[in-house]
């Protein structure tokens, strides 16, 4: 502004302006100058389009008296000031995909006992594929990831596939499912191959989903929470029996979840079962009774035997790692 009111005096140096005085006197001395800046005002006044936001910011100079007059100087001494641009309202984008819903699973009968799922029952139920071999079950947790354990440990990750939305093995007609490749893995770094501690691994995959049709992600679980006491879910193409086959469609089983403390008066040496179990790639799910929205509270890791008398499964407690 000093530079301004520099070139303002040195353009009436043969006459003293106090501009609140002196406005009419310039303006009719300069007529078609002070004209051009009247056009210019009503140029800007009759720009098309809305005007979406008029209101000033506390920041902005508010017109004091005088100023248009200012303005009409500048114009006439040849003075150009940066003016900030207009403000707008952000307008949302359209072609944002709705909000993600997770733990949604199609709606089946009664669990009694071991019993083969409907088909996609569980849309975030992967399975892992060595070779384009059946070898391991694994959970979708994000578009890009999948929720693994001790089946990725001494494998090479580019002969690992990642399937999606698979029911039958025996029948590929049977549904539509979706491929992957790895990008990726990433295992705990604590992971102890003697004791399954920390047995937890993430997979990247090669190419995202799209979350669409039945399609969606598991819910992580409550942070905290010990689902002690609460039923949970467990799926998979294990094998029906001891000693057995596995499976060629997805089974799931209800199974009531237990406290480390009762686990370890179970048949397990005490100091087998730890608070860093890890998984094997199989979710243990346990549904929300009034939205039967589903959350990952653990991953199948290890056992004795096939659902053998005293010796429940052990499974990872999901919520002991990342944030949520």
């Amino acid at each position: 502004m000093q530079d301004l009111w520099l070139r303002i005096l040195v353009f009436t140096s043969s006459f003293i302006i106090i501009y609140c005085d002196q406005e009419s006197t310039l303006i009719q001395k300069y007529p078609a100058e002070y004209e051009q800046y009247l056009q210019s005002i009503t140029e800007q006044n009759n720009v098309e389009g809305p005007i979406v936001n008029e209101k000033l910011s506390d920041e902005q100079p508010q017109a004091g008296p005088g100023s248009n007059f200012v303005q009409w100087l500048q114009i006439l001494l040849g003075i150009t000031t940066t003016t900030a641009a207009p403000i707008t309202s952000a307008k949302p984008p359209t072609d944002c995909e709705p909000c993600t819903v997770c733990g949604s699973a199609v709606n089946g009968t009664k669990i009694v006992g071991g019993t083969e799922t409907i088909r996609n029952q569980y849309p975030w139920m992967a399975m892992l594929l060595y070779s384009n071999r059946f070898y391991c079950g694994a959970t979708l947790i994000t578009d890009m990831h999948v929720l693994a354990a001790h089946c990725v440990s001494g494998f090479n990750p580019q002969r690992i596939s990642v399937r999606l939305l698979e029911h039958d093995r025996s029948d590929p007609n049977d549904t539509t499912t979706i491929t992957r490749n790895v990008e990726k893995i990433t295992k705990h770094p604590r992971y102890s191959q003697s004791t399954f501690d920390n047995d937890i691994a993430i997979i990247k995959l090669d190419k995202r989903v799209k979350f669409e049709g039945i399609l969606n992600p598991v819910c992580m679980p409550t942070k905290g929470e010990w689902y002690t006491g609460r039923d949970g879910i467990v799926a998979g193409w294990g094998t029906l029996k001891e000693g057995g086959d596995v499976s060629n469609t997805l089974q799931h089983v209800a199974v009531p979840i237990i406290s480390n403390a009762a686990c370890r008066r179970t048949g397990y040496a005490p100091t087998r079962i730890t608070d860093n179990m890890g998984d094997s790639g199989g979710p243990l799910v346990v549904a929300d009774e009034t939205t039967n929205v589903h959350q990952l509270v653990g991953v199948v890791s290890w056992g004795e035997g096939c659902a053998k008398k005293n010796y429940p499964g052990v499974y990872a407690r999901v919520n002991r790692y990342g944030r949520h």
